[in-house]
């Protein structure tokens, strides 16, 4: 879980070099366009500021509230795939169909296992 913040982090940085590059780029240039490039860039700094402060914000509330402290458990989406599965296989010939009531109970005795 921490290594998402860090790499959330990260991508802001890199977001933020870019918006200081197109901040450059207009500066040395002189063309028409270059005024829309600086404020486009200027608009990315922003953005990137934003988001990296966000992404600083949840990391630390999270930190204090200890989730990194104890690793992420598997079993919930494991169990939330499997049953995402099943109920795709119980579904399989329905899609697009408007379900009846004998389609609904067809549904819910597949669903458990009967």
């Amino acid at each position: 879980m921490v290594f998402l913040g860090d790499i959330a982090f990260y991508m802001a940085t890199l977001v933020f070099a870019a918006g200081v590059f197109m901040v450059h780029q207009a500066k040395q240039g002189a063309s028409t366009g270059s005024h829309f490039l600086r404020r486009s860039g200027y608009l990315v700094i922003v953005l990137s500021i934003l988001g990296a402060s966000c992404t600083v914000y949840y990391w630390m509330k999270y930190y204090t509230q200890g989730v990194y402290d104890r690793p992420h458990s598997f079993k919930h989406s494991m169990m939330m795939n499997h049953a995402n599965n099943k109920l795709h296989s119980c579904m399989g010939g329905m899609h697009g169909q408007t379900m009846d009531s004998s389609m609904i109970e067809q549904m819910r005795s597949c669903l458990s296992g009967k």
